[in-house]
């Protein structure tokens, strides 16, 4: 079980301040942040400085459509992965439905919103991304840790037995560099008598 993180970011765009305001306070029961958008362009702005676990985006928008918003959030560096839910007021046909998934859409969500699904899908993708950020921490302590050890030798090794990284304290009792080392095969490390006897 993940400690309990900090407040994750949702978004929710719609042009509608009814609509938004009805998101906002399904959403808020789940103690998480919420940030709105009135648009499409507003939205893309926010993506492009701050990271959301999930974006609820209406499809029909002024000026750039959902689908346009969804395309060129997928465009930018931190929105590629972002799950969005896209919100109908109607009735989508089967060419709008496949537009969204291309787009990487997890769902699609009709007004009047049923808090208990919103809330629940909401929750489901807060938990994923959560434990994204948390393997994302641990394994940056990881490799901090392996990279500033200077006691023992730590590097691994791909499938084929080449070494595919190399920590200082390898560089230090081994003596090679990693520019040196890395790619190369660990027989490397013993003498050829030992090689040719396998």
């Amino acid at each position: 079980r993940l400690h309990a993180d900090a407040p994750v970011n949702i978004l929710i765009v719609d042009d509608s301040p009814a609509n938004l305001l009805t998101l906002r306070l399904i959403l808020e029961e789940l103690g998480q942040q919420v940030v709105e958008a009135g648009s499409g362009e507003e939205a893309l702005r926010l993506t492009q400085v701050q990271d959301f676990a999930i974006v609820f985006l209406d499809i029909t928008l002024p000026g750039m459509d959902g689908f346009q918003t969804a395309q060129a959030l997928r465009a930018g560096a931190r929105g590629q992965h972002t799950p969005i839910i896209f919100v109908t007021a109607g009735d989508l046909d089967t060419e709008q439905l496949s537009r969204g998934y291309e787009l990487g859409a997890v769902d699609f969500l009709a007004k009047p919103l049923l808090p208990l699904a919103v809330q629940s899908k909401a929750k489901a993708l807060v938990q994923l991304f959560q434990e994204k950020q948390f393997a994302h921490r641990e394994a940056e302590q990881l490799k901090l840790l392996v990279h500033s050890t200077r006691e023992y030798a730590i590097f691994m090794l791909n499938p084929s037995g080449n070494i595919a990284s190399w920590n200082t304290g390898a560089e230090r009792l081994k003596g090679y560099a990693p520019e040196e080392i890395i790619g190369q095969h660990f027989s490397k490390f013993y003498p050829a008598e030992m090689n040719e006897r396998g």
